[in-house]
């Protein structure tokens, strides 16, 4: 239930962004609203390290859904934007869709920059220890390091890559992110965990850059239906496939063989970006 929950927010939520913020503003905003699920990533694992010795683990179960419940009231509240429905997935809204060329490049994309952030990050710790021989607590410290550097990453570059050409700064960000994830497959020692910190700081800028070139590739009406579309397909492949197959790599060759075909996948997505066309007006 609490993944059903998460799986309505995407096409809801970026639309009530877009609805709420000019046009020329939506990257800021989109940058800003990345922040939220990466600073997540990185605090709670410690707030509940700390509560959990004094108090019971359902009553921070507890107390995290009273905090989504009164987001919830606030939102209704405050929140006078996002009141347009959105598209139905009927057939012929799906069709239309999906005969566009340039959507099925942002699946693509968003897809390996999903299994950049999230596949990647669910099996760093064990290929840290497995593999390349760190001991537990200095894997764990290495996440934290990465995490904490990809928020930075996003508070600065992030506002920066809001303002260059969408194309430019997709392409640059697919490169750097499949080069540094590649170059982790290779390098061992300190080059390794410089890669490590590079790679997903990069890939987290995508999200922002992402939505907004996704909503110049289809027509406006079915803006929604695409954020609501892209969203479990990247998701499907980024954290459940990705996963699974770096696991089965590390199980039966070596989790750097693994990374090293994940970047190069995403290096030969590159020359992709220059071929999506915008179905509505261009972005300054």
């Amino acid at each position: 239930m609490v993944g059903f929950g998460a799986g309505l927010y995407p096409a809801s939520g970026i639309m009530v962004i877009t609805d709420m913020i000019s046009a020329e503003d939506w990257q800021k905003a989109l940058v800003l609203h990345d922040l939220g699920p990466h600073i997540s990533m990185m605090a709670v694992p410690f707030l509940v390290a700390m509560l959990s010795s004094y108090v019971h683990w359902r009553v921070l179960v507890m107390a995290s859904a009273a905090l989504m419940l009164l987001a919830g009231v606030m939102f209704t509240i405050f929140v006078k934007n996002g009141n347009t429905p959105g598209t139905p997935p009927t057939y012929s809204n799906i069709s239309a869709l999906f005969r566009i060329p340039s959507f099925w490049i942002m699946v693509i994309l968003y897809s390996l920059a999903s299994a950049g952030i999230q596949g990647v990050y669910l099996m760093t710790p064990t290929f840290l220890v497995a593999e390349a021989g760190y001991t537990v607590a200095f894997a764990n410290a290495l996440v934290g390091v990465t995490g904490t550097v990809t928020i930075l990453t996003l508070a600065t570059a992030g506002f920066v890559v809001a303002k260059a050409p969408l194309k430019t700064m997709l392409v640059l960000i697919m490169a750097v992110s499949g080069l540094s994830l590649l170059l982790t497959g290779i390098l061992h020692g300190l080059p390794l965990i410089i890669m490590m910190c590079v790679q997903p700081a990069f890939s987290a800028l995508f999200s922002s850059i992402g939505y907004r070139l996704l909503s110049l590739v289809g027509p406006i009406q079915l803006r929604s239906l695409s954020f609501s579309l892209v969203t479990p397909i990247g998701a499907l492949i980024g954290t459940g496939l990705v996963p699974a197959f770096l696991g089965y790599m590390g199980s039966n060759y070596s989790f750097s063989t693994g990374f090293m075909v994940l970047g190069i996948l995403m290096l030969l997505s590159v020359p992709l970006v220059p071929t999506i066309r915008y179905f509505h007006q261009q972005p300054s």
